[in-house]
C-alpha cells in the first residue's frame, strides 16, 4: 500500500561507485520527481550546480518542505545506501555535479548518466 518512489541525488563518484543522499516518499508517487525537478530549477540551485554538497542540501530542503506533513510518521525519509522500495516509478537521479537528471530502475540508479538526459543544464 502506499505510492512510493524515490530520488537519488549523486555528490561524487569513488572506487565503489557514485555515492550521494535519497530522498524517499512513502505516498508522493511521481509527484516527488516533480518537486525534486522543480527544487534543481531553481534560482538558489542552478546558482550551486557543481557545489554537491550545498545543491543537495538545497534539493532536500524544498523536497521535504513540500512533502512536509508532521501527522503522517511514514510520509518521506533520506537514504545513502540502497533505495527504498518503490511502487511503479523508476528512481529519479540528479547528478549535483553536472545538474544532469534522468530516471533509472532501480537496479541501475548508481550508474553515468545515459546520453540524452531527461534534464542537462549544462546545455540550459
Amino acid at each position: 500500500m502506499g505510492d512510493r518512489s524515490n530520488v537519488f541525488i549523486q555528490q561524487g563518484k569513488n572506487s565503489a561507485g557514485t555515492y550521494g543522499v535519497g530522498i524517499y516518499a512513502h505516498w508522493a508517487g511521481d509527484r516527488l520527481h516533480e518537486e525534486a525537478l522543480e527544487a534543481l530549477m531553481s534560482p538558489e540551485a542552478r546558482g550551486r550546480v557543481g557545489d554537491s554538497s550545498y545543491l543537495t542540501r538545497i534539493i532536500v530542503h524544498k523536497v521535504l518542505e513540500s512533502l512536509a506533513d508532521s501527522s503522517d510518521p511514514t510520509g518521506f525519509g533520506l537514504w545513502v545506501d540502497s533505495p527504498c522500495d518503490n511502487d511503479n516509478y523508476p528512481t529519479l537521479v540528479i547528478d549535483a555535479r553536472t545538474g544532469s537528471a534522468w530516471l533509472a530502475d532501480i537496479a541501475a540508479f548508481r550508474l553515468p548518466a545515459p546520453v540524452g538526459a531527461l534534464l542537462d543544464l549544462s546545455t540550459v
